[in-house]
């Protein structure tokens, strides 16, 4: 998959979350936007993005059956995220 669908599928994912953020309480809501902040962090790098476009499919799965599971359930990590384990992946894709 090249960068630019990439960042395409990202964005589509995006738009789901913005859908879907009325669910949830303040407090989530805020996490919620702090983790499309990190995610939306510019890179160029497309092994990053695969692995933010995984965190975000993960992200939208939780939030579609209204249970935000780890990460999500805590602020983002401070610095580069860590690759999703496959366990993690198939679960949320």
């Amino acid at each position: 998959m090249t960068a630019s669908r990439l960042d395409e599928e990202f964005a589509e994912a995006l738009l789901k979350v913005e859908m879907l953020q009325e669910r949830f309480n303040k407090h989530s809501r805020i996490r919620i936007d702090q983790w499309v902040k990190k995610l939306a962090a510019i890179q160029c790098n497309e092994l990053w993005k695969r692995n933010r476009n995984s965190y975000i499919k993960l992200l939208v799965g939780s939030m579609e059956s209204d249970n935000l599971i780890e990460p999500f359930s805590r602020m983002p990590p401070q610095g580069s995220l860590p690759n999703l384990k496959e366990h993690e992946i198939v679960s949320g894709g």
